[in-house]
């Protein structure tokens, strides 16, 4: 394409809110260079080298937050932490436990 340049912007606002930000920014990174590649299969790596041996519990915290925000509905973004349902004492007890483990 002859194309020299590429500018990528990555908005706060939109459906989710922000969690594991050097994930996303790897993955976006991976996928621009070829969007062929498997999702899945680039989260797993970067939390393997990002992580190392704290990885298992680190991905199990992922699964768990992107679970919980599922469940809220509408636009995540708009709806002030005060008001999402799924910060339950049952969300803060299993991220608590999952982090302290890694």
């Amino acid at each position: 394409c002859g194309m020299r340049h590429f500018f990528v912007e990555d908005e706060l606002f939109g459906s989710r809110i922000h969690n594991f930000v050097d994930l996303q920014f790897y993955v976006a990174a991976r996928l621009l260079q070829d969007p062929s590649q498997d999702e899945e299969k680039l989260i797993a790596e970067f939390m393997d080298l990002y992580y190392g041996p704290a990885a298992p519990p680190m991905k199990r915290l992922l699964a768990y937050i992107e679970r919980r925000q599922e469940e809220e509905p509408g636009i995540l973004a708009s709806i002030p932490p005060a008001a999402r349902k799924y910060f339950d004492p049952a969300f803060f007890i299993e991220t608590d436990a999952m982090i302290s483990e890694a």
